[in-house]
């Protein structure tokens, strides 16, 4: 009797996680991290088993910086799902968060295989590690990648041009720059790393990260 009720009782817990779960992302995409980790939790209570709740709280954990925990999460969520493109890619930005750049790698690698689709995203976060790791030449070519799919974010042209200046490339970091600056032009990260550029290029000097 007790199984019959417990598999009877199923599909509303199932549906009752679900429905936090939602809740949960939708605090996620207002900026409300603590908040949808709580919805998170709560579903994963219910439904244990539910790979797109433990996903979730991955994201809000790594928006929040919590990269350990995050890929706590995420992996659980693999285990449970092991083809799920968001939480590999995910994982990625948390081992990127960890400086594990080899495993994001990895990581990133897999989300692509899983879900082309995933291109931009995916593109950008392997530039990132590649960096992360000082292949500043293979890391401009997946920047490159990423920008050729969506170019209308500063961050991105940013990094390529941080990616150029380590080599001393001064002349394609201030182009990079200032494709950067003409989407945002307050945006600080590239003000800063063009004044660099620019006094390295006058001066002559070596690159520096």
């Amino acid at each position: 009797f007790l199984t019959a009720l417990a598999l009877s009782c199923s599909p509303v817990i199932a549906e009752t996680a679900g429905t936090l779960t939602v809740t949960g992302d939708d605090l996620v995409d207002e900026g409300k991290y603590e908040e949808a980790i709580s919805y998170y939790d709560q579903a994963i209570a219910l439904e244990p088993r539910m790979a797109m709740a433990w996903t979730g709280k991955g994201v809000a954990l790594n928006e929040l910086g919590r990269y350990a925990e995050a890929r706590s999460s995420l992996e659980e969520a693999l285990k449970l799902s092991p083809n799920y493109a968001k939480a590999w890619y995910q994982k990625g930005i948390a081992l990127t968060g960890l400086k594990e750049y080899e495993e994001a790698i990895v990581a990133f690698d897999t989300a692509l295989s899983v879900y082309p689709e995933y291109g931009y995203l995916a593109y950008y976060g392997k530039a990132n590690a590649l960096a992360g790791l000082g292949n500043y030449a293979d890391a401009i070519q997946w920047y490159d990648k990423a920008l050729g799919l969506e170019p209308r974010y500063a961050e991105p042209w940013t990094y390529k041009g941080n990616a150029h200046a380590a080599l001393g490339d001064y002349q394609n970091a201030l182009a990079a720059y200032e494709k950067a600056l003409a989407i945002e032009p307050n945006y600080l990260p590239a003000m800063n790393g063009q004044k660099a550029a620019t006094a390295n290029l006058s001066a002559g000097t070596p690159g520096t990260q």
